[in-house]
């Protein structure tokens, strides 16, 4: 069976509801942050469809042209023992660099090829200063 990417999500947190299942809050396909450089803090969930075999899974970011690498997110190895199964991690991601606003693309491969290659922008979020002066 060729192994296929079912998810891929970004969002602010991940919880659990009462039967144990992830609850996604703020799933996101932008970034605004109100000055730069910032850090966020964000949660990127996959999911798999893999038969028998070892895996690995690597997710990067690239810069805008994709021409350089913005921060290596994750090499993860793991192994499938069924003819087929679906295979979801949850990673959460802490202090995350936004240098300025931009592109950025987050790129996901499993054995070293790439299922996916999702554009995030970076934008600047005009604060309101409420009940005082400017």
């Amino acid at each position: 069976m060729e192994p296929f990417i079912k998810t891929f999500i970004l969002c602010d947190s991940i919880g659990k509801d009462l039967s144990e299942r992830p609850v996604l809050s703020g799933i996101f396909n932008k970034i605004k942050a109100i000055t730069y450089p910032s850090t966020i803090s964000f949660c990127i969930v996959t999911e798999w469809v893999v038969g028998k075999g070892n895996y690995t899974e690597e997710i990067k970011i690239l810069t805008t042209g994709k021409d350089k690498l913005y921060y290596e997110v994750l090499k993860r190895k793991f192994n499938c023992e069924k003819d087929f199964a679906v295979k979801r991690f949850l990673l959460s991601l802490k202090k995350f660099p936004l240098y300025k606003p931009g592109l950025l693309w987050f790129q996901v491969y499993l054995n070293e090829k790439i299922f996916t290659d999702v554009p995030v922008i970076l934008e600047t979020k005009v604060s309101r200063i409420i009940g005082g002066k400017k």
